[in-house]
């Protein structure tokens, strides 16, 4: 039989796992990823579309079956994303890199622990992104009948 004080504590916990319940914070949450930019649609920029087709095309092959050019799609949109990520990651530690820092005992200056702790909130949360685009690329491509590992 479970205690009573085992009871609340699994509530507590779950009530926190289950994300916002209000309109407002539903509506704050889905932001977020839009916020940085990174889950925006490929498909509406005409580059990056024109990219994910003849990247969709090389990876299907000539010849191909419409199911197989759609998984290839999905495949070529996660590797889009995957740069996307990695490059906005290294742009953002590169503004920490560069930042201005005070030089220690006059020398060069280093980069400042402050700027760093400061973007690592931010880095983290791209690498949530990435994990995700990598689960996708990953079925798609086992999907294709891909098993490498990623």
């Amino acid at each position: 039989m479970t205690s009573t004080k085992q009871l609340s504590a699994n509530k507590k916990n779950g009530a926190r796992s289950r994300g916002p319940r209000s309109a407002a914070g539903k509506a704050r949450s889905s932001g977020n990823a839009l916020r940085h930019g990174l889950t925006s649609n490929l498909l509406n920029d005409s580059s990056a579309r024109a990219e994910a087709e003849s990247l969709a095309l090389a990876i299907a092959g000539p010849n191909t079956s419409r199911a197989r050019l759609a998984q290839a799609w999905t495949v070529a949109e996660a590797q889009l994303d995957l740069l996307r990520i990695r490059g906005a990651q290294v742009r953002l530690l590169d503004s920490a890199y560069f930042a201005p820092a005070v030089p220690e005992g006059g020398g060069q200056a280093a980069l400042s622990a402050e700027v760093l702790l400061e973007v690592m909130p931010q880095f983290v949360r791209w690498h949530d992104y990435e994990r995700r685009v990598l689960s996708r690329l990953k079925r798609a491509m086992r999907a294709l009948g891909f098993n490498s590992e990623l």
